[in-house]
């Protein structure tokens, strides 16, 4: 029985390490789902960027993501930027 269960563990890491790297679809989802807030009366443009930005990231976490801005890609904007979030596990 301990035979079987090591291959299929050995069997479901080498899975994983081919698993698509599905973040770029993910956070658009995020930011879609994100509500808009830049008609937003009390917020300036950059506070309803902010918001948004925030949500998407909430979204991203609730997905299995951490930020993560150790990538040297991860720049700029790092709520809206995809190497800027790594799967946890």
């Amino acid at each position: 029985m301990c035979a079987g269960a090591m291959i299929a563990f050995a069997a479901t890491l080498a899975l994983s390490a081919c698993s698509p790297d599905n973040s770029e679809a993910d956070l658009q989802r995020c930011i879609a789902k994100a509500p808009s807030k830049a008609g937003s009366a009390t917020l300036s443009g950059e506070e309803a960027h902010d918001a948004v930005g925030a949500e998407a990231a909430e979204c991203m976490k609730a997905l299995g993501y951490r930020h993560d801005q150790a990538s040297p890609k991860c720049v700029d904007d790092v709520d809206f930027n995809r190497f800027c979030y790594v799967r946890r596990g």
